[in-house]
């Protein structure tokens, strides 16, 4: 299985190591991939333009105002999308997210990794969008939250992390355009997360990293009466979960 660049199997768990964290031996003789991670991937190859039926996790569309959520056509390397758009409105929402993987972020005792694959239209100063995880939706301050962000007025994309209303934000230092761009972060077992653009990593944050329940989400408005679009073609993460 391949998440953002890296190869996740029973292979790995050798010494009581896996890719994102330490294992204990005890654990590790399960050689059961249930009880040490939790893995979801989607292809947005499936379900309907319904709320709780996209793709074939069920997610739910975050929307407001006259904002929607679109079957569209795959196009090449980009097999699956859904379309998210803020429709005409000022001030409307269109987005989606995946309450039922919301993953707690205790200190120093989860590890995650997950990317998203999308693609936004137009890039102008009316166009804001996260793309990551967080707690609150239909808002870019969320109060937790680990994600990228283009604010309105922004011409880079930013890297954040917010814990309890308080925000660490780093300029990545790459334009925004209106092609299709992989946004991973990765959190270990320490409270650092790396921040990638097309597997290049472009920020590292330590601050404000959040400790509550966040869920994979993402969502554009608009501050102009005109419609600004999301797609998005895939998303997967990889969470620590030793169960039991």
């Amino acid at each position: 299985m391949k998440i953002g660049g890296a190869l996740y199997d029973l292979s790995q768990v050798t010494g009581g190591v896996l890719a994102l964290g330490t294992v204990p031996a005890r654990r590790v003789a399960l050689l059961d991939a249930g009880a040490i991670r939790s893995v979801i991937e989607e292809d947005f190859d499936g379900g309907l333009a319904a709320n709780a039926q996209v793709g074939r996790h069920g997610w739910a569309a975050v929307v407001s105002g006259s904002g929607v959520v679109s079957v569209d056509s795959s196009v090449t390397n980009h097999p699956g999308i859904y379309n998210l758009s803020t429709g005409g409105t000022i001030n409307s929402w269109g987005g989606i997210s995946l309450p039922g993987a919301g993953v707690l972020m205790p200190g120093t005792n989860v590890s995650i990794d997950y990317l998203w694959v999308v693609r936004v239209i137009p890039v102008d100063a009316n166009t804001g969008y996260n793309v990551g995880m967080q707690g609150t939706q239909s808002t870019q301050a969320p109060t937790n939250g680990i994600y990228f962000q283009k604010l309105p007025g922004d011409t880079n994309y930013f890297c954040v992390c917010r814990n309890g209303g308080a925000e660490t934000r780093v300029d990545s230092g790459v334009a925004v355009d209106t092609g299709y761009h992989n946004f991973r972060a990765v959190k270990g077992p320490t409270t650092s997360v790396g921040f990638y653009i097309d597997a290049i990593l472009v920020a590292t944050i330590t601050a404000s990293v959040p400790q509550a329940l966040i869920f994979p989400l993402s969502a554009i408005t608009n501050t102009a009466a005109a419609a600004k679009t999301l797609l998005f073609d895939y998303y997967g993460h990889t969470i620590d979960a030793i169960r039991g």
